[in-house]
């Protein structure tokens, strides 16, 4: 049965190699899609796990309007001790800053 499923794309092939290689073509893409976008959603579900307390780690986020102008801060913080609400930050992490 798997033979002539065989000869039926390989005459397939033959009789519309355009329209075979534009579903090849459109599988392959799809296909490199799905990926990028599992390793993209695998990537982010994943950041900082590194960490040994990877779940106390605060990200704090600053808005500052000043004069017309507005800047954005941030900053991440490792919590050592104390209260989830007062964690006692000892370890700066990350930071990235746009304007």
């Amino acid at each position: 049965m798997f033979k002539n499923h065989l000869k039926i794309a390989w005459r397939s092939l033959k009789k519309q190699p355009f329209f075979t290689f534009l579903n090849t073509f459109g599988l392959a893409i799809g296909m490199a899609g799905g990926i990028l976008i599992s390793l993209y959603i695998h990537d982010e579900l994943n950041y900082d796990k590194m960490f040994a307390d990877a779940e106390r780690i605060y990200r704090i986020d600053t808005d500052i309007k000043f004069g017309g102008a507005e800047m954005r801060f941030c900053g991440g913080f490792r919590s050592y001790g104390g209260h989830h609400a007062t964690g006692l930050f000892t370890s700066r992490i990350h930071c990235a800053v746009s304007g």
